[in-house]
């Protein structure tokens, strides 16, 4: 089964003028990987490390390109675009990464950086981000430790200081 939002390694098995099919390992599905991702030395029965997202058209599709995240991941993304139902965030692919109002904290605008967290919306099948974080992270403050080492990411600030995500 394929993993959208995901690397995944899948074989090569049909080579097209527009491309190449790839099937993941239980043989149950096939994506495209486009031409223009297609090296000269590939060849059938190869195993070829992809990510998969989904294009304009919600079809999944297989790229050699390195997204800024992936699905469960949280980074810091620009807003290239905003709209009546939303902003889109530069997530180091073709198709830019949607974020609803819904799943903002504040109306996201253009030319800013944003914090999310790359998710699949299961009621829509997409892939968004979303930076209303109370609904999305989970974790025990409890479990710190005094002088525990840890990587932050500040997300926003308070009137009680700044809010952070601790390790991810």
């Amino acid at each position: 089964m394929l993993k959208i939002g995901d690397y995944n390694v899948l074989k090569a098995v049909k080579f097209v003028e527009f491309g190449a099919y790839l099937k993941d390992p239980d043989g149950e599905e096939t994506v495209l990987l486009p031409k223009k991702y297609v090296s000269e030395d590939m060849k059938n029965g190869d195993d070829i490390e992809v990510f998969v997202y989904l294009d304009s058209e919600d079809r999944k599709v297989a790229t050699t390109l390195h997204p800024f995240g992936k699905v469960g991941d949280i980074v810091n993304l620009l807003c290239v675009g905003a709209s009546s139902i939303g902003a889109f965030l530069d997530w180091g692919l073709e198709k830019d990464l949607f974020v609803p109002f819904k799943h903002q904290n504040q109306r996201m605008r253009q030319n800013e950086h944003y914090v999310v967290k790359i998710l699949f919306d299961e009621l829509s099948g997409r892939l968004i981000g979303s930076n209303i974080f109370g609904r999305i992270l989970h974790g025990d403050p409890a479990s710190v430790k005094v002088g525990q080492a840890m990587q932050l990411t500040v997300f926003g600030e308070n009137a009680k200081g700044l809010q952070v995500i601790a390790d991810g």
